[in-house]
């Protein structure tokens, strides 16, 4: 009953963890003209560029590639947000850990979601932009992205908490963990296009970055989600409120020496 508690923490004391994460980004980039603009106008140059380049090699019309790049770009951005920065966020908030009485891993999980989505409100304003210019036209069911977000955004809490302590404890992993981000992200279509007369279908429905990528992609290009991004989420959500639970019995007390 402890750990399921401490895992519904977050949405008793959002006002807390919102406050930090705003704060946090604040403080990042205090001295910068652009603040947390930077990160939209790098990711601006990477949409222009990848679409320029590999809309020629893969034979697409360059207005149909950027509406599919940007949206999955833009999503990719923040999903790799909750792998990166949770192999990191314990050590990354170490002196709250071990000064602030109840500080838990979940209010460190909390921080680095709500950070990983203000930022991607700010990107979201970049990739429509895109697909504006380009001429896409947004109906009624590009809404749908919505929940998509904030299903994205509980999964990446039960990501952070699933991640955080086991980082914290064997400090190997997060550079293991970059380096597989930056394989599964040439293995999930982001910039290629599923295509099932060259590639099998099952190479790419096997692989849950594709569905947490299809959530919000599938409804802001205005297509049906894949017919198993619905199981396949299920499964990812209970597989990760698993891992979740059990890192929090392990960490429970240890925390603090870990971090």
């Amino acid at each position: 009953m402890a750990m399921i508690e401490e895992l519904t923490q977050p949405f008793r004391k959002w006002r807390v963890w919102w406050l930090m994460s705003a704060q946090d980004i604040e403080l990042r980039y205090k001295r910068s003209v652009l603040g947390p603009l930077w990160i939209s106008a790098s990711m601006l140059a990477f949409i222009i560029a990848i679409s320029l380049l590999y809309s020629q090699i893969f034979g697409r019309p360059l207005k149909e590639y950027m509406i599919w790049l940007a949206p999955g770009y833009l999503t990719w951005m923040l999903i790799g947000s909750f792998f990166n920065e949770g192999s990191s966020s314990v050590t990354a908030h170490s002196s709250e850990v071990q000064n602030l009485s109840g500080f838990s891993m979940t209010s460190i999980a909390s921080i680095v979601v709500s950070r990983g989505v203000i930022i991607f409100l700010h990107n979201s304003v970049v990739a429509l932009g895109v697909m504006l210019v380009v001429g896409h036209t947004f109906t009624p069911y590009a809404l749908m992205a919505i929940p998509g977000v904030l299903s994205l955004a509980l999964i990446g809490l039960l990501i952070v908490v699933s991640l955080g302590p086991v980082c914290a404890r064997f400090r190997d992993i997060p550079q293991v963990l970059t380096s597989l981000m930056q394989v599964i992200f040439f293995l999930t279509p982001v910039i290629w296009l599923p295509d099932a007369r060259s590639i099998p279908e099952i190479i790419y429905t096997l692989n849950p970055f594709f569905h947490l990528v299809d959530v919000v992609r599938a409804p802001l290009i205005g297509q049906p989600y894949h017919p198993t991004t619905g199981v396949s989420m299920v499964i990812i959500f209970v597989t990760l409120l698993a891992t979740s639970l059990w890192s929090l019995s392990v960490s429970r007390g240890r925390l603090a020496l870990w971090a």
